[in-house]
């Protein structure tokens, strides 16, 4: 079964986009853009993988991997930022620089470890 991984994002745009390449590349995908979108997907599914977007405030991203290291243990959680790292993630990618490619070159990291 591939991988099942949660996109979150407050912009809808990159939320939709992201989606959209992730599933073309195979993978299982959930998207969420508010806070209660998280947790239900959260307390509904297992996922292998949660990317926190760039859009996100840096509080509402620690909020988030606070939540999913206490509830979602077997996740493993990536961030994109613009400017700097704003959780203790092992990936994150300055979003940037980032194009589709390098997107699911860093998911696929991501995954495998």
């Amino acid at each position: 079964m591939p991988p099942n991984i949660l996109v979150v994002s407050l912009d809808p745009a990159l939320l939709e986009t992201r989606h959209k390449l992730l599933l073309g590349a195979g993978y299982r995908v959930s998207k969420a853009s508010t806070w209660a979108e998280f947790e239900s997907a959260c307390g509904a599914h297992e996922f292998d993988l949660i990317l926190l977007g760039q859009s996100m405030p840096p509080s509402l991203k620690h909020d988030m991997h606070d939540f999913a290291t206490k509830h979602c243990a077997k996740s493993k959680v990536a961030e994109f930022y613009l400017y700097a790292q704003s959780i203790p993630a092992k990936y994150s990618l300055n979003a940037t620089v980032s194009d589709p490619e390098e997107f699911l070159a860093f998911v696929k990291r991501g995954l495998e470890d």
